[in-house]
């Protein structure tokens, strides 16, 4: 603190303490012999000088406040999957693929990301994840457990398949849509 301020503070903190002392001894003021209708705008105007040189003082200094540091920037946890959605946005609704190696690249990032929830969620090994994959037996969800196991075959009544028909979703998507739900879904759970 410059000394300024410090003489500016002095004299802040004794006019306030000998404001007090007039408030609380009204008489003080009197026996002076001050007339008071003179003191009270003489404290006014001393008071609003002090103000303004404080705020003088402080724009003077540039603000005097303290600079605060850039905030860290953290990058975002991964999770497995990340990234699975963009993926399937680019799929055709209906129809077939574009090639066998767009078809590939989504089994095998999907794979990954099933095993590596998987082994997170539920504590299998790796191995024992593709093998619960493959059989289909690591969930419930019929159309789920298809996209990595053909042979399971989901069921559904005649009105769903109605209503699948009849919306603009290959079954590719639709399967891998709800496998990724499944997946979310446990590691919620977890």
């Amino acid at each position: 603190m410059s000394r300024s301020r410090r003489a500016l503070l002095a004299l802040g903190v004794a006019l306030a303490a000998g404001g007090l002392v007039l408030v609380l001894a009204p008489g003080l003021l009197a026996a002076t012999g001050v007339d008071p209708s003179l003191a009270v705008p003489a404290v006014g105007a001393l008071a609003l000088a002090l103000g303004l040189l404080a705020v003088a003082a402080r724009l003077g200094s540039g603000g005097g406040g303290a600079e605060t540091p850039e905030p860290e920037r953290r990058r975002p946890h991964s999770t497995p999957g990340d990234g699975l959605d963009r993926q399937l946005a680019t799929l055709p609704a209906r129809g077939r693929m574009r090639g066998a190696a767009e078809r590939a690249a989504l089994d095998e990032r999907l794979e990954r990301a099933a095993v590596a929830t998987l082994t997170r969620t539920e504590g299998w090994a790796e191995q024992e994840a593709r093998e619960q994959l493959q059989r289909g037996t690591w969930t419930e969800d019929r159309h789920a457990a298809a996209f990595f196991a053909p042979e399971v075959v989901p069921e559904e009544s005649l009105s769903e398949r109605a209503r699948q028909s009849l919306r603009a979703e290959s079954v590719l998507r639709r399967r891998a849509t709800r496998t990724i739900a499944a997946l979310a879904d446990r590691l919620e759970r977890d």
